[in-house]
């Protein structure tokens, strides 16, 4: 383990008192946990880079996000809660950058809004709805600018 991850373990456990769980090796697992006790966060780390799942919550106990991780960048799917345990947003990152497509709802469980990514920038189509479910926009890009 590295002087940047031992310092990192350091300040969440003596400072902050997180949890930390060693998992062998440099990785290492920290958990915070809210006022009440409530588990808030768990995200593994490899030195000082997150690596591998990192889950918060709402006080409630409903997630709030899940987001994979490797070697210190989003990879995986990366998605999000409203409190009410209705689905927030949705997206796929390839090694850091944001690919396929990003959505996002309202907390009715509408769509709000949708758009294609290719690496990392906006790609495709982008879709905007109203809370009813109503279209309101469309639009097309093409390495991150709008063509239409």
């Amino acid at each position: 383990m590295n002087w940047k991850a031992i310092k990192n373990i350091y300040e969440c456990v003596l400072l902050y008192g997180h949890k930390i769980k060693y998992l062998g090796g440099d990785k290492y697992k920290l958990i915070v946990y809210y006022p009440s006790e409530q588990k808030c966060r768990k995200v593994e780390y490899r030195n000082e880079l997150t690596h591998g799942i990192d889950i918060e919550r709402h006080e409630n106990g409903q997630k709030h996000y899940e987001t994979e991780y490797q070697n210190g960048k989003r990879h995986g799917t990366d998605t999000g809660w409203y409190m009410n345990g209705q689905k927030h947003w949705k997206s796929e990152f390839h090694y850091g950058k944001q690919c396929e497509i990003y959505t996002q709802w309202y907390k009715n469980g509408q769509k709000d809004w949708e758009r294609e990514y290719q690496d990392g920038l906006a790609h495709g189509k982008y879709t905007k709805w109203d809370e009813s479910g109503k279209k309101l926009c469309e639009a097309d890009y093409q390495n991150g600018k709008r063509i239409k």
